[in-house]
Protein backbone atom coordinates (compact mmCIF):
# COMPACT_ATOMS: atom_id res chain seq x y z
CA UNK A 1 0.00 0.00 0.00
CA UNK A 2 1.23 3.47 -0.88
CA UNK A 3 0.08 6.57 0.94
CA UNK A 4 0.73 9.34 3.43
CA UNK A 5 0.70 9.12 7.21
CA UNK A 6 -2.52 10.52 8.68
CA UNK A 7 -0.76 11.21 11.98
CA UNK A 8 2.58 10.67 13.70
CA UNK A 9 3.51 7.04 14.37
CA UNK A 10 3.34 5.76 17.93
CA UNK A 11 5.53 3.14 19.55
CA UNK A 12 4.39 0.46 21.99
CA UNK A 13 6.21 -2.38 23.69
CA UNK A 14 4.63 -5.75 22.86
CA UNK A 15 5.38 -8.98 24.72
CA UNK A 16 6.14 -11.67 22.12
CA UNK A 17 6.52 -14.43 24.70
CA UNK A 18 10.30 -14.45 24.32
CA UNK A 19 10.94 -10.74 24.83
CA UNK A 20 9.39 -7.31 24.54
CA UNK A 21 9.65 -5.73 21.09
CA UNK A 22 8.73 -2.27 19.90
CA UNK A 23 5.69 -2.08 17.64
CA UNK A 24 5.03 1.00 15.54
CA UNK A 25 1.44 1.89 14.76
CA UNK A 26 0.26 4.53 12.30
CA UNK A 27 -2.66 5.29 10.01
CA UNK A 28 -2.02 5.44 6.28
CA UNK A 29 -4.13 7.40 3.78
CA UNK A 30 -4.38 5.99 0.24
CA UNK A 31 -6.08 8.25 -2.29
CA UNK A 32 -6.09 5.63 -5.07
CA UNK A 33 -5.12 6.44 -8.63
CA UNK A 34 -4.89 10.09 -9.73
CA UNK A 35 -8.06 9.72 -11.87
CA UNK A 36 -10.24 8.66 -8.95
CA UNK A 37 -12.18 11.22 -6.93
CA UNK A 38 -12.85 8.86 -4.03
CA UNK A 39 -12.50 9.49 -0.34
CA UNK A 40 -9.17 8.13 0.87
CA UNK A 41 -8.86 4.63 2.26
CA UNK A 42 -7.51 4.87 5.80
CA UNK A 43 -5.93 1.78 7.29
CA UNK A 44 -3.88 1.18 10.40
CA UNK A 45 -0.39 -0.24 9.95
CA UNK A 46 1.52 -2.27 12.55
CA UNK A 47 5.28 -2.71 12.09
CA UNK A 48 7.13 -4.86 14.60
CA UNK A 49 10.87 -5.07 14.04
CA UNK A 50 13.84 -3.90 16.06
CA UNK A 51 14.58 -1.24 13.43
CA UNK A 52 11.23 0.39 14.17
CA UNK A 53 12.63 2.61 16.91
CA UNK A 54 15.11 4.09 14.41
CA UNK A 55 12.29 4.88 11.97
CA UNK A 56 9.93 6.42 14.55
CA UNK A 57 11.27 10.02 14.32
CA UNK A 58 10.76 10.03 10.52
CA UNK A 59 7.25 8.55 10.53
CA UNK A 60 5.41 11.84 10.87
CA UNK A 61 2.09 13.14 9.58
CA UNK A 62 2.19 13.74 5.82
CA UNK A 63 5.25 11.54 5.17
CA UNK A 64 4.82 9.40 2.04
CA UNK A 65 5.58 5.70 2.46
CA UNK A 66 5.05 2.32 0.87
CA UNK A 67 4.27 -0.61 3.16
CA UNK A 68 4.31 -4.28 2.29
CA UNK A 69 2.74 -6.92 4.47
CA UNK A 70 -0.41 -8.86 5.20
CA UNK A 71 -3.93 -7.60 5.65
CA UNK A 72 -5.09 -8.89 9.02
CA UNK A 73 -8.44 -8.85 10.80
CA UNK A 74 -8.77 -8.70 14.56
CA UNK A 75 -12.11 -9.59 16.14
CA UNK A 76 -12.89 -8.20 19.58
CA UNK A 77 -15.73 -7.42 21.97
CA UNK A 78 -16.18 -3.92 23.36
CA UNK A 79 -16.71 -3.24 27.04
CA UNK A 80 -20.41 -2.89 26.33
CA UNK A 81 -20.48 -6.39 24.76
CA UNK A 82 -20.64 -5.38 21.08
CA UNK A 83 -18.70 -7.65 18.71
CA UNK A 84 -16.49 -5.73 16.27
CA UNK A 85 -13.62 -6.34 13.91
CA UNK A 86 -10.74 -4.20 12.75
CA UNK A 87 -8.59 -4.45 9.62
CA UNK A 88 -4.92 -3.51 9.68
CA UNK A 89 -1.75 -4.23 7.75
CA UNK A 90 0.89 -6.24 9.55
CA UNK A 91 3.84 -4.71 7.70
CA UNK A 92 7.11 -6.48 6.97
CA UNK A 93 8.55 -3.54 5.00
CA UNK A 94 8.18 0.22 5.45
CA UNK A 95 9.87 2.24 2.73
CA UNK A 96 10.05 6.02 2.47
CA UNK A 97 9.33 7.01 -1.12
CA UNK A 98 12.01 9.14 -2.69
CA UNK A 99 14.49 8.01 -0.06
CA UNK A 100 17.08 5.25 0.24
CA UNK A 101 15.99 4.44 3.80
CA UNK A 102 13.77 1.38 4.19
CA UNK A 103 13.00 -1.19 6.82
CA UNK A 104 12.92 -4.83 5.91
CA UNK A 105 15.23 -5.90 8.65
CA UNK A 106 17.99 -3.45 7.72
CA UNK A 107 18.63 0.04 6.47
Amino acid sequence: MHGRLADDAKSFLVNTGEKEMPMLSFSLLDYGTPHQKNDPLIIEVHFMKDIGEKLLPDLVKGKEVVVDGFLTRKDYVTRSGIEKSKLYISASIVEFTGSSCNAEGGM
